[in-house]
């Protein structure tokens, strides 16, 4: 015969399970074990992932073209109203994002990661007389959150802890033209333009176009060689600024 009290007991036990269950869930929902912020049960970079810039549209030749899309859809767009929402405590995910070396091909198996690796580092063994293995480019996924940061980036501007000194100063001390697995790619030496994403920025937040004008002539004034052509490329999406741009092509002609 089981006892009220046994039975009082099993009850608090079930009870407590249940609320543990329940506590871990919502942990999990607000993002409550997860390294990165986030906001709505998503980190800073499941909403960079979701932040379209762009569409791809295919031409009757078969040519992609990327659309940029409006001033008002990139600020009406739930995943740059959830990346303002979280602010400078998303710059740090920001500047990692940006810098990241390239990852593995989109959609390569575990297995074929393994291989990968294995093939760069023979040929780093062997010496510069072996056979280069095939590198993948920057995959695309990579680009676009790469283009989404940097964008962010500079959206968030000085007083988030951002700004375009802060994206400058990142593309600088990224790796340049490199790849988790040891390949050294060709393309884009950080993987994106950061000129697209100035692009966004400029026209998205108008009401940081002077500070972002200050930035990139600071730019144009740096001692780092990167910095400087860095800020030349961005004023080209500059209005006032694009003759330095064109003035900067004829003289390197």
């Amino acid at each position: 015969m089981i006892t009220p009290h046994r039975i009082t007991r099993k009850r608090l036990l079930v009870l407590a399970g249940l609320s543990i269950v329940i506590l871990l869930g919502l942990s999990w929902q607000l993002g409550w074990f997860q390294r990165e912020p986030s906001h709505n049960g998503r980190t800073v970079t499941e909403w960079l992932d979701s932040l379209a810039l762009y569409t791809k549209v295919t031409q009757p030749n078969g040519d992609i073209v990327m659309v940029y899309r409006s001033t008002d859809e990139m600020v009406a767009d739930p995943a740059f109203q959830a990346l303002q929402a979280i602010g400078s405590r998303a710059v740090p995910v920001l500047i990692k994002r940006i810098a990241e070396p390239a990852d593995y091909p989109d959609g390569m198996s575990r297995s074929g990661r393994w291989m990968t690796r294995l093939q760069w580092t023979w040929y780093r063994l062997r010496g510069p007389k072996a056979t280069r293995p095939v590198s993948a480019g920057w995959p695309r996924i990579q680009i676009d959150r790469k283009t989404a940061a940097a964008f962010m980036l500079v959206a968030l501007g000085t007083n988030g802890h951002g700004g375009f000194p802060r994206l400058m100063e990142t593309y600088a001390a990224a790796p340049r033209f490199t790849s988790v697995y040891g390949a050294k790619l060709a393309g884009a030496p950080v993987g994106f333009a950061p000129s697209a994403s100035m692009r966004f920025a400029w026209y998205a937040c108008p009401q940081l176009r002077e500070e972002i004008v200050a930035g990139v002539m600071s730019g144009l004034q740096h001692t780092n060689a990167m910095c400087q052509s860095m800020a030349v490329d961005c004023t080209a999406e500059i209005p006032e600024l694009r003759h330095i741009f064109v003035e900067a092509r004829q003289g390197a002609k």
